[in-house]
């Protein structure tokens, strides 16, 4: 089961979303940070707030050029189907990165889900993954009344305290090159579920990342 391409409206929609969620967040973030510890220059939070509006605007723009609502594609998929997808697309890109990817998928765990959304969140993961030198991961699903859990657990070099009440709140990213794009792809797939995001770390023995959210949109 390969996942489907997207048609050029929708590859741009998700790019749009994907280029201006990620700064919007990270500025509200810090301006949130900021404002509580009462370290910060007000001329430069007005400006910051007012960026933050003005690509809340673009984000609206952007639908309305399309001249059409962006709809996700959601199917029930069933547990063997999750299987089947997770093992032709995401196990051999973890196995090139050199992670081996171990999965516990309950016979239960049967979803709602827009298979690019799904495929892009688990992508980001085992990128992230890779990049704290993790050479194992292990993914277990299951079902909890309405709601679906995802538990991803590596064995990378962690985040340190700091970082992590950072990355909870605005999506920071402590790589030089990063954007935090992907965990903050994985705060809107939460939120596109009405679910949550948490994350707890521990410096030099990995990460943990559970993914929660509606089992059915209905």
């Amino acid at each position: 089961m390969k996942k489907n391409k997207l048609n050029e409206k929708e590859e741009y929609m998700m790019e749009l979303i994907h280029n201006l969620r990620q700064p919007l967040q990270a500025i509200d973030g810090y301006s949130n940070i900021f404002l509580y510890e009462k370290k910060y220059d007000e001329r430069m939070m007005k400006n910051i707030n007012n960026a933050s509006q003005m690509m809340r605007k673009m984000l609206i723009d952007g639908h309305d050029f399309l001249d059409e609502e962006f709809e996700l594609r959601l199917k029930l998929y069933t547990s063997k189907e999750i299987n089947d997808f997770l093992a032709e697309n995401i196990i051999p890109l973890a196995n090139e990165k050199g992670i081996e990817y171990i999965l516990k998928n309950s016979n239960e765990f049967q979803i709602d889900m827009d298979l690019n959304m799904f495929y892009q969140a688990h992508t980001n993961i085992v990128t992230n993954s890779a990049e704290a030198n993790a050479t194992k991961l292990k993914q277990e699903n299951s079902i909890d009344g309405d709601y679906f859990k995802m538990v991803f657990t590596d064995n990378g070099k962690g985040i340190n305290h700091e970082n992590l009440k950072k990355v909870r709140c605005c999506g920071f990213t402590d790589k030089p090159d990063g954007t935090a794009r992907g965990i903050n792809y994985l705060y809107n797939f939460a939120n596109t579920f009405k679910g949550w995001v948490e994350i707890n770390s521990i410096e030099n023995i990995g990460t943990e990342l559970e993914v929660v959210g509606l089992r059915k949109s209905k």
